[in-house]
C-alpha cells in the first residue's frame, strides 16, 4: 500500500480534517472532535513526548481554516507524521554519507515512534508498510524507505 501526501499518515489513522465544517460561537463541537485552536495546543503537549533530529523544527501551524474541526487524536497523528518523516529523512541522509551512527540513531528513534498511540492505532497495512521499509533499510536496502519519504514527506524535504 503506497500512501501519498503529507496528511497520508493522519488519514491512515482515521484522523480527519473536516474542511468547511465551521461552527458558530454558540454551537457545540461534537464529542470526539476538537477545534483548530485545541489541536494547536495539544500539539505543544504531544511534541514534548517525541524527539526530533538535530536541526529539525516542528511545523509552525495546523493546516486548515480556523473554523475547521479535527477528530480527537489529530495532534498525536500530526506529531507522528512529522517525526517519522524527519527521522526517515535523517536515516536516508546518514546512509548516503555512510554514517552508521546516524543511521543507528534514526533507527532507534523510528522504533520508539512505533510505541506511540497514534502509530498503534493506525491500520495494519500502514504499520506493515513502515516496518517493512525500516527493516529493509536496516539490511542496507533503503529503496522502500525512500519511496515512503517521497510519497509522504514532501513538506519536510
Amino acid at each position: 500500500m503506497e500512501m501519498r501526501g503529507k496528511w497520508a499518515l493522519a488519514a491512515a489513522a482515521a484522523v480527519l480534517l473536516v474542511a468547511g465544517c465551521g461552527r458558530d460561537k454558540d454551537s457545540e463541537i461534537p464529542e470526539g472532535w476538537n477545534t483548530k485552536a485545541e489541536v494547536q495546543q495539544q500539539l505543544a503537549e504531544e511534541r514534548q513526548k517525541v524527539s526530533m533530529p538535530l536541526g529539525w523544527r516542528w511545523q509552525d501551524k495546523v493546516e486548515g481554516a480556523d473554523r475547521d474541526i479535527y477528530e480527537s487524536g489529530a495532534a498525536q497523528a500530526i506529531v507522528l507524521d512529522e517525526a517519522t518523516c524527519a527521522w526517515s529523512i535523517t536515516w536516508l541522509k546518514s546512509a548516503e554519507k555512510n554514517d552508521e551512527r546516524g543511521q543507528k540513531r534514526a533507527a532507534t528513534e523510528l522504533e520508539t515512534l512505533r510505541e506511540l498511540p497514534a502509530y498503534q492505532n493506525n491500520d495494519s497495512s500502514y504499520r506493515d508498510l513502515v516496518e517493512d521499509a525500516q527493516s529493509k533499510s536496516e539490511l542496507g536496502d533503503t529503496s522502500a524507505l525512500r519511496r515512503y519519504v517521497d510519497n509522504n514527506c514532501e513538506t519536510y524535504k
